[in-house]
């Protein structure tokens, strides 16, 4: 597995859960890092001798659970996160995060909602580049507000919520003509993406990859 010198985004196969990196020579910025199957080894490979980032869109269990495994590893530094409950703040592996002395060129959160009354709705959104968007489990609810601020030539976007049916409204794909949707999700255990969520993006033409059909994705972003 080799990295060119610009960037490549990587899905990676955790099953049902939630961990991508943007890699290139010099860093590796991670959205998350939860799911079924622990891509450890193949981060170690990318990005051992790397400044590694992490941004935690939210405090779901399959958003953060390799964070403990990984950050003892690598040097990782935490970009941003929403604000955690009394439960994370005690676990050892965040007290053990600290903050990145600066974040990485290009990231742009385009939303939060530090007022939610629960964590998918806390979600962070963060853009890379105006090329990839990152989502987390954010619901239609909130698609509905920072749908409006992504760029109209977004090319990839992390599909919210594993293809839950509580997200992917019709807002979303009203705004992302050129893009194309990736997720990770498990059919057999958890039906993602939903059959209406399929159905929405077959009635407006917008493809995606799952990598419950691929495996790890790979996305050169150049």
């Amino acid at each position: 597995m080799s990295v060119c010198a610009g960037d490549q985004l990587y899905i990676w196969d955790i099953g049902q859960g939630s961990s991508a990196s943007i890699v290139n020579q010099k860093q590796c910025i991670h959205f998350d890092l939860g799911g079924e199957k622990n891509p450890i080894q193949k981060i170690m490979h990318l990005c051992k001798n790397k400044n590694n980032a992490l941004v935690l869109s939210h405090f779901d269990y399959d958003h953060y659970n390799f964070v403990a495994s990984i950050q003892r590893q690598l040097s990782l530094c935490i970009v941003d996160f929403p604000r955690p409950d009394f439960k994370i703040i005690n676990k050892a592996w965040f007290r053990n995060l600290k903050k990145c002395p600066q974040k990485p060129s290009f990231l742009t959160k385009i939303y939060e909602n530090p007022m939610a009354k629960n964590k998918n709705a806390s979600s962070l959104i963060y853009l890379y580049k105006d090329k990839v968007l990152f989502t987390g489990d954010s619901g239609k609810k909130e698609e509905k507000v920072w749908s409006l601020k992504i760029p109209k030539n977004i090319q990839w976007i992390i599909v919210p919520h594993h293809g839950s049916n509580s997200s992917s409204g019709t807002e979303l794909l009203a705004r992302s003509k050129r893009a194309n949707f990736i997720m990770s999700s498990r059919k057999e255990k958890y039906g993602h993406p939903h059959i209406k969520v399929q159905q929405r993006f077959k009635d407006w033409r917008r493809t995606y990859l799952n990598t419950h059909d691929w495996g790890s994705l790979i996305i050169d972003l150049n």
